[in-house]
């Protein structure tokens, strides 16, 4: 695998589904009982409005084949973020 290339992993268990944004640092996930996104460690998470893993998981590829890289504003927006 490139060292640079982006990858995006979706697992399910027991407590909820995750989401992860390799290189970028970003995951998403149900872990609390809602959707939610960890943009780097240092920002508290962001309520998304769709609740749904398949649905984050097409939407998160989708923007990655769109614009090449994570664009971190978009992708919130695409989400239905809040804060």
């Amino acid at each position: 695998m490139n060292k640079e290339q982006r990858t995006v992993d979706m697992k399910k268990g027991a407590r909820g589904w995750t989401i992860v944004v390799m290189l970028d640092n970003i995951r998403i996930d149900s872990f609390h009982g809602f959707a939610h996104m960890h943009i780097h460690r240092k920002h508290p998470h962001l309520t998304i409005e769709v609740q749904d893993a398949e649905t984050v998981y097409k939407i998160v590829t989708k923007h990655l084949e769109r614009n090449r890289k994570v664009e971190t504003e978009k992708l919130v927006e695409e989400l239905g973020g809040k804060k």
